[in-house]
């Protein structure tokens, strides 16, 4: 077992400046995390007063014909990304995360002498720990249930709807029943499926066009169907649910993921490729002073898409683009032929039924595309237009852009009660902030989404002062840098130490940083990890 730094009892100190280290294994370690667990308790003179009644019938979309009771329809009111606070930190899941940043300590030493490589974009993670005693130094210092109803996030707005189970399978078969994209099946064919996938990778493998860790990733091992599920769209007549394939497990997971990495490259250099609504704006407003007064402005909106591309005319298509790009390795005829097998071999499972399905995997965002028409000499403007979170608009000093929210949205953002990093909740109104001083090219226009989105946080529990600071820092910054692309970030080779969040954990990042200096009592650990952990 790993031991856990822990600063001794005996020094009087809860961190002193050179505390004993005592080195534990792991039953005595659980007994040392919970002494160092403490509530942290303030005075109710200082507590927030949260509204306990935030239940707004708009944050729960119930569908169903069962009614929620009030416990229920509160829990649901704060997101389906809301975490409420365990009692207690989950001591066992602490020394797991903990074992597995000991491990990464291991391999930065054991792997030390190792020429520096860029790593395989595709192999299977190893499991396997350096044995111990290698570095003395390491070594000794170290609701309820209810199956009358589905729940699901709305496809856009944030909302979380309640459908009877019934509803949601009559809307699911709907979609299936369209015998042009599904066909029932008599038997499961992943198996054949998995065959099929495993003689090709088996042919670059023998011809060199695979490495033997590529390989191993890419096999498909103890495959499953897919999984069929539906995110109603409460923003259209009768509440359609929008179609999504969950592949993880299936036969094609990992190869759909070698297709994407080899012609992901080529789509951002399509002239229509928009990467997203920072993107946007910024081709906008260098096309701004191009537009002329007669000029109408306009979306298109492609139905189903995906559906209808032939998949023989897709592949040509990627196939021509990955020729044009000079591209040499692997050859374009794998990656052809394993983009057939992830076209073709996407069987599913619905409510006990298998069933083929031809769904198309794709980048940006080809369902929508902003156009700029020049018409003279025909009567009729179309002076505003929406694209994204976007609304343009045509006026006579030019084009403006401003938020754009559907009549749905919610506006559910993360509670302040949930049992996130204070980071995560803190940095909401500055990042919402910051996405409206980029697409609000109008001073008037971001004081009154910003007096709105202050209404919306502090509906949820967060401080009006503490986001009105945000905003008035955000305020302060010209729309211009704002709307700069950001810089690559930096890489690092620090190793992370990575655990569930609780309030009461102990501060384990001050107890490493207090205790680093011991790693590098040994010359080689020195070497492998000359920076604290984060």
């Amino acid at each position: 077992m790993n031991p856990l730094l822990i600063p001794s009892p005996s020094t009087g100190k809860a961190h002193g400046l050179r505390p004993r280290i005592e080195f534990l294994p792991l039953k005595r370690r659980n007994k040392e995390i919970g002494n160092l667990t403490k509530k942290r308790q303030r005075s109710n003179r200082f507590r927030r007063r949260t509204n306990n009644n935030d239940a707004s019938p708009h944050l729960v979309v119930n569908l169903s014909s069962s009614p929620l009771s009030q416990a229920e329809t509160s829990l649901l009111s704060k997101g389906l990304k809301f975490c409420p606070t365990p009692p207690e930190v989950e001591q066992i899941a602490l020394s797991q995360d903990l074992s597995t940043f000991y491990r990464g300590i291991r391999l930065k030493e054991f792997f030390l002498d190792e020429p520096p490589s860029d790593p395989e974009p595709f192999y299977r993670k190893s499991t396997w720990t350096p044995a111990k005693n290698r570095v003395p130094s390491l070594e000794t210092q170290e609701q309820g249930n209810r199956s009358d109803i589905i729940i699901k996030p709305a496809n856009k707005g944030s909302a979380v709807v309640v459908m009877d189970r019934q509803q949601y399978i009559d809307k699911a078969m709907k979609h299936l029943n369209n015998r042009s994209h599904y066909a029932l099946l008599d038997s499961d064919p992943t198996c054949n499926f998995s065959l099929q996938i495993q003689s090709t990778l088996n042919d670059m493998k023998e011809h060199k066009h695979l490495s033997e860790k590529a390989h191993k990733f890419l096999s498909p091992t103890n495959a499953k169907p897919a999984r069929f599920y539906l995110l109603p769209k409460i923003h259209k007549p009768g509440n359609p649910g929008r179609p999504i394939l969950s592949g993880n497990g299936s036969p094609t997971e990992n190869i759909s993921l070698f297709v994407d990495y080899h012609i992901k490259p080529l789509v951002s250099r399509a002239p229509s490729y928009i990467h997203d609504t920072p993107d946007f704006l910024r081709k906008l407003n260098d096309i701004k002073d191009q537009i002329p007064e007669t000029a109408l402005i306009g979306t298109l909106d492609v139905s189903s898409l995906y559906a209808n591309i032939p998949h023989d005319e897709g592949i040509q298509a990627s196939r021509e683009a990955l020729t044009a790009s000079v591209h040499s390795s692997p050859p374009i005829s794998d990656i052809k032929s394993l983009m057939s097998h992830v076209l073709t071999k996407k069987q599913l499972h619905f409510h006990g039924s298998a069933l083929p399905t031809d769904i198309r995997h794709s980048n940006g965002h080809p369902d929508g595309s902003f156009i700029r028409l020049s018409l003279h000499d025909q009567a009729g403007t179309a002076d505003e237009t929406h694209f994204l979170d976007v609304t343009v608009q045509k006026k006579p000093n030019g084009i403006t852009t401003t938020l754009y929210t559907k009549p749905t949205d919610t506006h559910q953002y993360l509670h302040s009660s949930s049992c996130h990093p204070r980071h995560c909740k803190t940095g909401i109104a500055y990042s919402q902030a910051l996405r409206l001083r980029r697409i609000c090219s109008e001073d008037p226009d971001f004081s009154f989404h910003t007096r709105n989105l202050q209404k919306h946080l502090c509906a949820r529990g967060h401080g009006a002062r503490a986001v009105q600071l945000a905003i008035n820092k955000v305020r302060s910054l010209p729309r211009s840098e704002v709307l700069k692309p950001k810089s690559n970030k930096k890489t690092t080779d620090r190793i992370p130490l990575v655990t569930t969040f609780h309030p009461n954990l102990p501060p384990l990042r001050k107890i490493l940083c207090d205790n680093h200096h011991i790693l590098h009592t040994s010359d080689r650990l020195q070497q492998a990890v000359p920076d604290t952990p984060f």
